[in-house]
């Protein structure tokens, strides 16, 4: 469990293990033939008041503890659409989830 602070100083408890996972970077897949030895996550965490926050978890096989941001909602719909660019409809992320999460389908054309 970590304590995160944002901008206008509130204290955010998250939890790694229970938070949601809207984006998980590949850990050592099977049958891939790749090593994945560093990556980032996108998590979101809900606070006892309703609030959804948003953070990049940054983890690498070479350092002990994790580095975690906080980042805006906006910030993190960016990393989403990133990540679908860099990497296509992959199992590291559940459409599904984040469409619910986000209140529409981020993923649509818009132009």
């Amino acid at each position: 469990m970590n304590l995160l602070l944002t901008d206008d100083g509130k204290r955010v408890k998250i939890d790694l293990s229970k938070d949601l996972g809207l984006f998980k970077a590949p850990h050592n897949p099977p049958n891939t033939g790749n090593t994945y030895t560093a990556g980032t996550d996108l998590l979101s965490h809900k606070t006892r008041k309703g609030n959804w926050y948003y953070y990049l978890c940054s983890w690498s096989m070479r350092q002990d503890e994790p580095v975690i941001e906080l980042i805006s909602k906006n910030e993190a719909i960016s990393f989403l659409l990133e990540k679908v660019v860099e990497n296509g409809d992959h199992d590291y992320f559940d459409t599904k989830t984040i469409i619910e999460h986000f209140g529409g389908d981020i993923f649509e054309e818009d132009a």
